[in-house]
């Protein structure tokens, strides 16, 4: 978090000051291209996982509130905790739908593991070289 709020405060810089060098540094020593490449595709790439797991959810499961559904991705995929409405401290998942379960089962591994690690399962290249 602390990197990708040091990128984006140096990109807003940059936009109005374009003559402007100056590296991002952390811990004193200045960040590399590769480095902020990597933060911003991880920043990215949840984003765009929590974005598409909410109507999913909502999809699966038609009876609970968009709040519910909410909470429930962002409790599941950061590792948070309950979430809020139907998925609160005092209630639980057992009342979602096989399909709601495997979703948020799979956002808990990527979550919990490694995002690169689970998505790289996914590509058709990883399993024609090893097959």
């Amino acid at each position: 978090l602390v990197i990708g709020a040091k990128i984006a405060i140096h990109s807003i810089e940059r936009s109005f000051r374009t003559n402007v060098v100056r590296p991002i540094l952390v811990n004193g020593r200045p960040l590399d291209a590769d480095t902020r490449e990597g933060v911003m595709v991880y920043f990215i790439l949840t984003f765009l996982i929590v974005l598409a797991s909410i109507p999913l959810l909502a999809l699966f499961e038609s009876g609970h509130s968009l709040e519910g559904a909410v909470s429930a991705v962002a409790a599941c995929f950061f590792n948070i905790g309950p979430g809020f409405a139907e998925f609160g401290p005092t209630e639980n998942f057992s009342g979602l739908t096989a399909p709601g379960k495997i979703l948020l089962s799979l956002l808990m591994i990527m979550g919990r593991i490694e995002l690169f690690a689970v998505l790289v399962l996914f590509l058709p290249s990883l399993w024609k070289k090893f097959s």
